[in-house]
């Protein structure tokens, strides 16, 4: 089996007797094999770089361990009631902890810290609380301003509170920050927003086109700022509140190939035959990006009157730890739970938490991601 996109690229799909996929080859030569056991369970991946994801199963069929192209091992533990347990890596374990209905209600990280949850009957969260003891509260207040009993207040750590109220069809119509200022939204067809209402009143309006894509916002001051989109859907062009243009031209794959500025001025787009964008050509300067053979950034150079490279490191995992740009290095340093903790360069460092639970993990614990929070909004 073969598809064939608008460029003329192929890209084969090859299958067993038992109809399992079992390798997927593309224009470029770029291959991965999949293997499969006896009972028709995913086995392993064998990538273009020439690694091997294995994976493992108990009689359940559920994972048991997954095997990273490093020999990294992540293996997985399980409860009585097929719940998951434990997470293993090399010497971390996560834990996790459930109540008499199966739902998450404990979190236990490698340094032990620990999340809460509390539940309701509904399976709706009531209560966080972090590992610094700090409880986040959510309501579900009944009534005509929330007639499907959907979140109505967050009550954060500080004591602040963000309340909602719904429309009908529980949609939010207004949020009233811990400051008492409400922002109203009112709606449309299909449940389209059509206006935003501030707390001093001003109105920013929106409206759409029949297949629902937003076509033009209108500020307070009855600016204007309007979308327009191709006969595929993609967006073909931008005019912005001084009425100047900016328009977008694409290949038959989507692919952004030109964009035009307001002022005339052009930035053309170049890909590989794996679509990474590899330049950007805006006249007097370009921007080269090269991958490494596991199809990560590996540098990113501008060239021109000001040029310069920036290059990227990563760990065994495949995680960012370094950018070096004019030789100055920029490191990203993690604690054993992946929260982000220093930013450092050769003139300061950022901490990004409390200095504690930095201590003595510097050397060698490394992740690129940010601990998300929840918010009424």
């Amino acid at each position: 089996m073969a598809r064939i996109d608008p460029l003329g690229r192929r890209t084969d799909y090859r299958y067993d007797e038992r109809g399992q996929l079992t390798s997927v080859v593309e224009s470029s030569g770029r291959t991965v094999d999949f293997d499969y056991d006896d009972e028709q369970r995913l086995t392993g991946a064998r990538l273009p770089n020439g690694g091997t994801i294995k994976l493992e199963y108990d009689h359940l069929s559920r994972l048991i361990a997954r095997t990273e192209p490093d020999g990294n091992k992540t293996t997985y533990r399980y409860g009585p009631r097929g719940e998951l347990l434990r997470v293993v890596q090399g010497d971390r374990e996560t834990r996790l902890d459930y109540d008499d209905r199966l739902r998450l209600t404990d979190i236990e990280l490698p340094t032990g810290a620990r999340f809460r949850r509390k539940i309701d009957a509904l399976g709706r969260l009531l209560e966080e609380t972090s590992p610094d003891g700090h409880v986040t509260r959510y309501d579900y207040a009944d009534g005509p301003a929330n007639p499907r009993g959907l979140l109505s207040a967050v009550t954060r750590p500080d004591g602040s509170v963000s309340r909602a109220r719904y429309n009908s069809e529980s949609l939010p119509v207004e949020w009233i920050d811990p400051l008492g200022r409400t922002i109203q939204r009112t709606y449309g067809p299909f449940d389209l927003l059509t206006a935003s209402i501030d707390a001093a009143g001003h109105a920013t309006r929106f409206e759409y086109d029949h297949a629902t894509r937003l076509t033009k916002v209108i500020n307070a001051l009855g600016e204007t700022y309007t979308y327009r989109y191709d006969a595929a859907g993609r967006l073909a062009a931008e005019i912005d509140w001084g009425g100047r243009a900016t328009e977008y031209d694409r290949d038959a794959v989507g692919r952004l190939l030109t964009k035009t500025l307001p002022d005339g001025g052009q930035w053309r787009y170049t890909y590989d035959a794996s679509d990474r964008l590899i330049e950007i050509d805006a006249g007097d300067v370009k921007l080269a990006y090269r991958y490494d053979a596991s199809g990560r950034l590996a540098s990113a150079e501008v060239q021109g009157e000001h040029a310069h490279v920036t290059r990227f490191a990563y760990d065994r995992n495949g995680r960012l730890i370094g950018e070096d740009q004019h030789g100055e290095l920029l490191r990203h340093v993690y604690d054993a739970d992946g929260q982000c903790r220093l930013r450092m360069t050769p003139r300061e460092t950022l901490i990004n938490g409390p200095t504690s639970e930095v201590a003595g993990e510097m050397a060698s614990n490394f992740l690129d991601d940010e601990a998300n929070r929840r918010s009424i909004q």
